[in-house]
């Protein structure tokens, strides 16, 4: 046995010192006109950057050791929802997940610390995304193999933190990382892994951008020292001045989150600059840095890093070829076009970068914000914010200064200027010249007219009211903007601290840039007259420092299709006619009118969808077949009576949507003042509230040791007889283990191990396999009790 390692180890070594030799290849051309490279999050987003910023960007296969780096940060989501056609089983779906990990450790390396991330618990602005989805989707496939094949057993609803199927997926996370770790491998020897479930709170790429504020905190923290410069760490990082971060997976979040960073010519070094510069308009304070739920790190700088320690690259792993973003090329890239627009003062490139981060928000909206009515797309919006600084204007987003690394959050929060000297702030004097700029008018009937970018003569600024604007839209989106501001600069606040400070956020109506210009110009003026400056948008008495916990998320979270997916103990409050929340899967909202009017439209819209591409088919054989001579005319007159019957119902369906959307829009106007309620409302603070206290009382009032259990990890049906959760569920298999697991968050840094730590078992076949004990192993202390 001892030969055997000794030799396995001289053919690792071997092969390091070939890969040694090989001459690296220069990144192929880029050419976005034929990208197969698709991603999720912000629509959109990645193909305007890769046009507007080619050099950034380049495509490879992904060859294993070409590329390697310190850090390295995986979304496990991205990949998950990919796997599901070809799983046939949640064990098989945790199966092909420790391939795919596999695949994408050889391709990036990691060196020093590996992090693999799942969506858990989110804010509740996402929370209502996911909703929409799921009812989207219509009717939710069973969760066992009901095809000859057995292939998509498991339905996307699944993949919700709360389910059967995502408890296993946690503990077989853990798993594969010990099992890895166990098997001794030469480039994992001083690797440190860390794995954040889904029943850890936040999302995956939150969780990804924390812990590289974290990585480099820490390594500044050993360069500061001193401490022995001439081994570890402060060797590595005084012999190169980057140390190498890596973000892998598929949201276009990535390239927001990395562009707020500070890792893009921006960053510490220019962050107390930010906490002291003063405006003549108005600024809207974030939440300080500590403010964060995140509950990683106390002590630690969070808030940006600096890019002259850091190199970040974004790689979207899509087949064929890889897709690869480095912020040292963004940042050149974005000087040149600086360089280019500019004819006054110098913009420094970490200002436009996190500028560049609000004007995506503002232009096409994310999960958690809609986009901003007429403000228009990447390219306008870009354009008028170069012209707006080279005319004088200044930044969008003023950085606020971080809190020494000595200082406590509970010190922090304890200071009374704490958020005087912390806080980023948002410019709204800025921002205003520069949606006025790109919003000629903003929309037909606008309130505002001249000063936009190919109209009107004057400055940007000097936009007039037009009298007598007063229509019930615009006093709706007037009535919006303000809200709509204070989710900007909340949404700013989790990339610039990588900690969501506020998770009771909710809908946020959409406004039209014309009333955010004319709240900036206002609050500005106020500001001016030496009038209490505007500090803080959201209209919310008290943040929800946590998430519901994954059970009651799942809850809220399924459509009425999805209930089989919801832990039992729960299921009666989507199920009974007596819940106090049965009106949220019902009807989707608190009217029952707006809820049975969605009910009417929405099978009319899908079948006028399907109708519309039947038409159009019909059309095109009926004009194949009046071109060919020898197409008989009995064939030519049944084509043409199908193509009359599909207009006829088209037409009548039609008529129908035409009835149904003004009855729609009647009701909405006179009982909700014209604001679409349906699939916007969720249960109020105190509602789930009441519902994770009635959660906690059905776990601690359950038999047995289930409750003696909950700091033990969830013994899944799935895990037991390969069915998916809901199989397991609908058959009465889940367990007390599961739910008490459930109800309860694990501590972000719960499971870290390193392979001196790793356990000496043998790895299993499947080098990812849900184990009770060995997940309970790897826990290094226990979660958070409730849902605060």
């Amino acid at each position: 046995r001892m030969g055997s390692s000794a030799l396995r180890s001289l053919l690792w070594a071997t092969l390091a010192v070939a890969n040694a030799f090989v001459p690296a290849r220069s990144p192929p051309a880029l050419r976005p006109a034929r990208s197969s490279v698709a991603c999720s999050g912000v629509s959109g987003c990645l193909a305007w950057f890769r046009k507007t910023f080619p050099e950034a960007f380049w495509e490879a296969d992904g060859r294993p050791g070409e590329h390697s780096f310190d850090h390295v940060y995986v979304d496990s989501n991205d990949f998950l929802h990919s796997l599901l056609k070809r799983a046939r089983n949640a064990p098989d779906l945790y199966k092909l997940s420790a391939q795919r990990l596999n695949v994408y450790i050889r391709k990036v390396r990691p060196q020093r610390s590996l992090l693999i991330a799942a969506d858990g618990p989110a804010p509740l602005a996402k929370l209502l995304t996911q909703r929409r989805r799921r009812a989207k989707t219509g009717a939710v496939k069973p969760s066992s193999p009901s095809s000859k094949s057995g292939f998509g057993a498991i339905s996307s609803s699944e993949l919700t933190p709360g389910t059967l199927v995502m408890d296993g997926f946690d503990a077989a996370l853990r798993d594969f990382a010990r099992n890895r770790l166990a098997r001794g491998l030469p480039f994992d020897r001083r690797l440190e892994v860390t794995v954040s479930g889904p029943r850890t709170m936040d999302e995956g790429e939150l969780k990804m951008l924390r812990s590289l504020y974290l990585n480099a905190a820490k390594d500044a923290a050993a360069v500061d020292r001193g401490v022995d410069r001439g081994k570890g760490v402060a060797k590595k990082l005084h012999a190169r001045p980057h140390a190498r971060h890596c973000f892998m997976g598929g949201d276009s979040d990535l390239l927001l989150m990395a562009l707020a960073s500070g890792a893009i010519g921006g960053g510490q070094e220019g962050a107390q600059e930010g906490a002291q510069d003063d405006s003549d308009g108005a600024l809207v304070r974030g939440a300080p840095p500590h403010m964060g739920a995140g509950g990683v790190g106390a002590g630690l700088s969070f808030g940006g890093v600096n890019a002259r320690h850091v190199e970040l690259v974004v790689v979207t792993p899509k087949p064929p070829n890889d897709l690869y973003f480095s912020s040292t090329a963004m940042a050149q890239s974005i000087e040149r076009q600086l360089e280019k627009a500019g004819n006054g003062a110098p913009i420094p490139v970490g200002e436009a970068a996190l500028d560049l981060v609000l004007l995506t928000l503002m232009s096409a909206g994310n999960d958690y914000l809609p986009a901003l009515r007429s403000a228009g797309d990447f390219g306008v919006l870009w354009r008028a914010y170069l012209k707006a600084r080279s005319a004088g204007a200044g930044k969008l987003v003023r950085r606020g200064g971080l809190p020494p690394p000595t200082q406590t959050a509970s010190q922090t929060s304890a200071s009374p200027s704490a958020e005087d000297q912390f806080g980023h702030r948002l410019d709204l004097r800025a921002l205003a010249a520069v949606l006025a700029r790109a919003s000629p008018g903003a929309t037909k009937g606008s309130p505002y007219k001249g000063g936009a970018e190919g109209g009107g003569k004057g400055p940007a600024l000097e936009v007039g009211l037009l009298a007598g604007s007063d229509g019930p839209q615009i006093r709706r989106d007037r009535a919006a903007a303000s809200n709509y501001i204070g989710a900007l600069v909340w949404n700013l606040d989790m990339y610039l601290t990588g900690s969501c400070s506020d998770y009771g956020v909710g809908f946020v109506p959409q406004t039209s840039a014309a009333a955010v210009v004319e709240l900036c110009l206002g609050e500005t003026s106020a500001a001016a007259a030496d009038e209490a400056a505007l500090e803080s948008f959201p209209s919310r008495l008290a943040a929800r420092p946590a998430p519901p916990p994954p059970a009651v998320y799942n809850l809220l979270c399924q459509a009425e299709a999805g209930g089989r997916f919801v832990a039992a103990p729960l299921r009666p409050l989507l199920e009974s006619g007596e819940s106090p929340i049965r009106w949220l899967y019902e009807h989707g909202c608190r009217c029952p009118t707006c809820g049975d009017l969605a009910k009417e439209i929405r099978p009319r819209s899908q079948r006028l969808s399907r109708l519309a591409a039947e038409t159009r088919a019909a059309e095109n054989k009926l004009v194949k077949a009046q071109a060919s001579a020898a197409a008989p005319a009995a064939e030519l007159e049944a084509l043409a009576g199908e193509c009359a019957a599909l207009a006829a119902e088209l037409d009548a369906i039609q008529s129908e949507m035409a009835t149904l959307v003004r009855r729609q829009k009647r009701h909405e106007t006179s009982a909700h003042g014209g604001h679409r309620i349906h699939m916007n409302q969720l249960p109020s603070d105190l509602e789930i509230d009441a519902i994770i206290a009635q959660s906690l009382s059905l776990k601690s009032g359950q038999s047995g040791g289930a409750a003696a259990s909950s700091a033990e990890e969830p013994r899944t049906k799935s895990g037991r007889n390969g069915a998916g959760s809901g199989a397991g569920m609908e058959e009465g298999g889940e367990d007390a283990f599961a739910f008490a697991a459930a109800m309860r968050f694990l501590d972000p840094e719960t499971f870290r191990m390193t392979a001196q730590a790793a356990a000496a078992p043998p790895p299993s076949k499947t080098g990812c396999r849900p184990s009770g004990e060995a997940a309970r192993g790897g826990d290094r202390g226990g979660g958070r009790g409730g849902g605060r």
